[in-house]
Parts: C-alpha cells; structure tokens; sequence
C-alpha cells in the first residue's frame, strides 16, 4: 500500500554536513556479541559501536569483572584482508576495526576466570573512551532476544521484518540497561539469583507490537527468546551523513570515511552519497567505486537501506602541504515509496 503524506515540494529528505577531519560525536559503545562464554572457551566477538566510535586510533580492549580486579584481555587476532592501521579493515594486532562502528575481537576465557558479569572497557591512547557495563558474562544463563521491525504489526517477526539497532532494554529490578547490535540483538548476561523484569524502552514515535511488552523471569533461570516487535506511528524519511578521517598527515594518502544512516522509520528505497572532496587534495581511490566522479565531486548510488541501517564509503586521498586548510562535504538525498 502507497502511504500518503506531506513535504515541501518533493518526497525528498535532504541534508548537508560541512565537517573538519577527524569529528566524533556522541561516540559510544553499543553491544558486544556473542556476550558469554565458560572457562577455556575461545571465542571470537563482535563490538558494535555507534556515531563512528572507532576511528584507527590504537585503543586498549578489556573485560572487567564487575566484583573484584580480575580482567581478561584479548588475544593475538587479525583478519584477511588485513590493511595498515590508516584505514579499513585496521588491525590492530588484537583487534580488526571492520569499520567506524564494528571491530572483532578474539578473547580466551582463562581456566581461572571467576563466573559472573564483566565490564567491556575501550581506552583510546589518545584519551577518551567508553564502557559497557554488566555486558558479558562468564558462566551460565543469560537473559536475551531481539528487537525486530515489524512492518505489518501482527506482533510476529515474519517475512519482510529485520532486527533494529541501538533500541534501549532495561533490566530490573538492577535498573541496567543494554543496546540492541546492528543485528537488532540484545543481551543481559548473569547469575540470576532473584526474579527479573525486561522492559523495551521504544523512542519516541514507535509503539510495541508483540505481545508482551516486557517479561519476568522467574527465580535462577535465563532466557533467550525474549523478543519485541515495533512499528512506527508515522512514516518519516530521515537520513542524516558524516565524514571522517584520523591522523592527516602533509603530503601522504590518508583514507576519509563516509557514511549515510537511516533516521527515519522507513526504508530508503533509493539514494545517493555526494562526496565533495578538497580542492587541494588529490583524489586516489575509493571503496567501493564511485558511480559518478567528476571533478571533485564523487557520487555512489545506494538501496535499500532499512531503518537504522547505514552505507559507508572510504575515500583515498592524497593530502597537501604543510600550511593548507582541508574541507570535505557530504550530501545525501533519498526517497521512499512508504509502503510500511
């Protein structure tokens, strides 16, 4: 069903973004997953972040237990294709930076590891940084499930529904909270020794369609079919991009790093990416190619982008001299057939 409404002359959301290099705002840690393991386990996990919280700056990656000093640090990890710690996939050497919002991590629960939650702490050398607390767990039981976009509201996660990122969940009676992954899962990790309630936090627009809207899990036990659905009250078409890039550095190739996210409750059928790169930067290559350059303007075509999704773009560029101001430009443009 074609769904009506009204904005100013075309069914268009357009947004301009004049950065410098380099801007992360509101950067934070969003999940990691999987979010448990047992003693001697190895496992491979991935760390979701959002508002592009990893840039190629080397950061310091530990588990903390939540009572008492015991830490577990990842192990020796990296990932083909494996590029130079200047860009994406950056390795680290214990950790790949798929891209500005995702890094993999390789950790070996130690034999000794106490059972209990652990604290996910990312320390950047350059000072900043962010926690996820009470996010894994080492032992038994866990409390999880995800959060789905249900596009025709029956409350069941069926054909045409997809998990949403960066939804809130609340624990109680702990008061803690978690984020769903880019995958719309979500995970509360623990020895439950008293009953527990999860609660769906939906932001402002969205109301739950599942069934229930939060659930109680009696005494000692977990539960990882803890699901909810959500539709949007409104069809809104939002989009919104960000330029980014670390360590610029006088006369070499460093790569910037775009991207366009969804901010809407609609899908963005179709859409396109314009990059303006500096006058006085040279462009080198891009990933994946642009489908328009001309002069210094680059453009790539992109569909289908569900709701909290994004699509990234990497730019190569040859930088200039000393002495010189650089400035970059994006522009996103989208449209939507509402049929949510």
């Amino acid at each position: 069903m074609i769904r009506s409404f009204t904005v100013p002359t075309k069914p268009f959301f357009i947004l301009v973004a004049l950065l410098a290099f380099g801007l992360r705002v509101n950067a934070q840690l969003v999940s990691i997953s999987p979010a448990g393991a047992q003693p001697g386990q190895t496992l491979i996990t991935t760390i979701t972040a959002e508002n592009n919280f990893f840039t190629t700056a080397t950061f310091d990656l530990q588990l903390h237990h939540t009572d008492n000093a015991f830490v577990i640090y990842p192990d020796t990890f990296e990932q083909a294709p494996c590029i130079d710690p200047f860009s994406f996939p950056a390795c680290m050497g214990y950790a790949v930076v798929q891209d500005p919002n995702t890094a993999i991590a390789e950790f070996v629960i130690p034999e000794n590891a106490p059972f209990g939650l652990y604290d996910l702490y990312v320390f950047f050398e350059n000072s900043g940084g962010d926690a996820l607390f009470a996010s894994f767990q080492v032992g038994d039981a866990a409390i999880a499930g995800q959060v789905f976009f249900d596009a025709n509201s029956n409350g069941v996660n069926d054909a045409g529904d997809y998990g949403l990122a960066n939804q809130q969940v609340l624990l109680l009676p702990q008061n803690v909270y978690t984020f769903t992954d880019q995958n719309g899962y979500y995970n509360f990790a623990g020895q439950f020794d008293s009953a527990y309630t999860v609660q769906l936090i939906p932001q402002s627009g969205w109301e739950i369609t599942s069934a229930q809207s939060s659930y109680s899990i009696v005494l000692g036990t977990g539960d990882t079919s803890l699901h909810f659905g959500i539709h949007a009250l409104n069809d809104v078409l939002a989009i919104s991009t960000n330029v980014w890039n670390t360590w610029p550095t006088c006369n070499q190739e460093r790569t910037f790093h775009a991207n366009v996210q969804n901010d809407g409750t609609v899908t963005v059928d179709n859409g396109l990416l314009r990059y303006i790169k500096p006058t006085n930067a040279t462009y080198v290559e891009s990933s994946p190619t642009a489908d328009v350059i001309n002069g210094d303007t680059l453009i790539w075509n992109f569909t289908g982008l569900q709701v909290s999704q994004s699509f990234y773009v990497n730019i190569t560029l040859l930088l200039p001299g000393a002495g010189q101001t650089v400035f970059t430009q994006t522009l996103a443009v989208g449209e939507s057939t509402l049929t949510g």
